[in-house]
């Protein structure tokens, strides 16, 4: 899978988005705050937005080297899946 840089951006309309920083029209993740929620963030969606974005990641991450970690395991006994 090639690397690329993503970023976390607070767009026009006020939502949050994940994207690829060479393609600012094409969101991976979006985030909208309702007016509710905007109003008890007094400005800090951005900030909350990507908490939330970093806790996504990091889960991400966590469950594709739990699921290595079982395919080499299954390697190593002989096992296919």
């Amino acid at each position: 899978m090639k690397e690329s840089v993503i970023e976390i951006v607070k767009l026009a309309n006020g939502d949050i988005a994940l994207r690829h920083a060479d393609d600012p029209h094409q969101n991976l993740v979006t985030i909208s705050f309702s007016q509710p929620v905007q109003d008890m963030l007094q400005g800090m969606q951005l900030h909350v937005g990507h908490s939330m974005l970093r806790a996504g990641m990091d889960t991400f991450k966590a469950i594709q080297l739990e699921n290595l970690q079982a395919a080499e395991r299954a390697a190593a006994q002989g096992l296919l899946h």
